[in-house]
């Protein structure tokens, strides 16, 4: 019974976590600032009673940053683009801040995170240790779990955190859209079922993509793989387009829609963000819903049928 609540926590978890900024602006909305400040309480005792004060602190300067600056854009932005914009550059930059601060903390130097780029495995685990950011014990138990995986994620961190900022603003601007009255006006251009990303981006995704397989360097390495998680987010957006457009053509409702995605990304987990971007990637050659060719047959001086 404990394993079962615990899998169905996690499930719930990370939905719920991602929509904490439009939680907090539809409060706001409907029933007033102090609604706002109500929900943002219960996401600080949630995350303190999950993490502590570190998980909370987290937690309340990125999801409170990114409510913030979604109320700002929605006020101000003209376009979904400029209420993307304003903001993502904010909690990005909150984020990045959080993570050099805590390298701070943890005591590493500029000299000891050179080192940790350019070391293997062990010297890398040995440096983690030295400055207490894992235990000796915890250190073998994740080398047991991930291999070499949890150390090359410290170097992919700064094209993490900017990942994960596109994704959680993306998904809470969409959510206000859909649901409040701030995203009414909106409607219309944030349909996710017909975005591409620009196709020239693909190079952006290929070059570091190859460079990281050809060449044996770490700084390479880590250069081409922060570069290659920044430029695979449109194509995150694009593949989920493409699946809604799929929901769609199967007169999918727009609460099971909703609940296709929860549970996408529930079962899916840290996969769902490779795989979609796989299927935008794809969708760049194979145009699976077919929008070239409808462009073609509305194009003027068409005279074909629609």
């Amino acid at each position: 019974m404990g394993s079962a609540t615990t899998v169905l926590v996690s499930l719930l978890l990370l939905p719920a976590a991602l929509t904490f900024p439009a939680s907090v602006v539809l409060a706001r909305e409907r029933f007033g600032a102090g609604y706002g400040w109500a929900v943002l309480a219960v996401v600080a005792l949630t995350s303190f009673a999950i993490g502590g004060v570190g998980l909370t602190a987290w937690m309340l300067a990125v999801f409170g940053v990114s409510a913030g600056t979604l109320v700002w854009g929605f006020r101000s932005g003209r376009n979904v683009e400029g209420i993307f914009l304003r903001a993502f550059v904010p909690t990005a930059g909150t984020m990045m801040l959080i993570a050099v601060l805590g390298l701070g903390a943890a005591g590493l130097t500029g000299g000891e995170i050179v080192d940790y780029i350019q070391g293997d495995q062990a010297a890398r685990e040995k440096l983690l240790v030295e400055h207490e950011v894992v235990g000796p014990e915890q250190i073998a138990d994740i080398r047991q779990r991930s291999g070499e995986g949890f150390t090359k994620a410290l170097v992919l961190l700064p094209g993490l955190e900017i990942a994960l900022a596109a994704i959680v603003i993306w998904v809470n601007m969409l959510s206000v859209i859909r649901f409040g009255r701030a995203g009414a006006s909106f409607h219309g251009s944030a349909d996710l079922s017909t975005w591409s990303a620009p196709e020239p981006l693909v190079f952006a995704v290929l070059v570091p993509a190859l460079a990281a397989a050809g060449l044996d360097d770490p700084w390479i390495d880590a250069t081409a793989g922060n570069v290659l998680i920044v430029a695979i987010v449109p194509f995150f957006f694009q593949g989920m387009a493409v699946t809604s457009h799929a929901l769609r053509r199967l007169r999918i409702g727009p609460g099971l829609r909703v609940l296709a995605y929860v549970m996408l990304f529930a079962f899916m987990g840290a996969m769902v963000v490779p795989g979609q971007a796989a299927l935008g990637v794809l969708d760049i050659w194979l145009d699976f819903r077919r929008l070239r060719a409808s462009d073609k047959d509305t194009a003027p001086g068409d005279d074909s049928e629609p």
